[in-house]
């Protein structure tokens, strides 16, 4: 056994999860924000983002481009909020 709960390894596989799904962004550059409205009158953020994936056939760059739509939840129950701060992750921390 190895001394953890069972809520600490359900804490476990949720900090895992948000890790690999978020993690998929690191190297995407944001190129472009707009608001969508839904047919219920929910203002949609959204940033479009792209990353290089190498070169075509023609030298030019291949791009994968895709939305962020800021989501109050997983499920997409309304528009969310993203928090601006500066940076504290340690590697980043000289930038100031």
């Amino acid at each position: 056994m190895d001394g953890k709960t069972a809520i600490d390894k359900i804490r476990e596989q949720e900090h895992q999860w948000l890790y690999e799904y978020y993690g998929q962004l690191v190297g995407f550059s944001i190129v472009d924000f707009r608001v969508e409205e839904d047919e219920e009158g929910n203002e949609w953020p959204i940033f479009t983002m792209r990353h290089p994936r190498g070169k075509r056939a023609d030298n030019t760059t291949a791009w994968e481009t895709i939305d962020v739509v800021v989501s109050r939840d997983p499920e997409g129950n309304g528009e969310g909020f993203l928090f601006l701060e500066d940076t504290k992750h340690p590697r980043y921390a000289e930038d100031k």
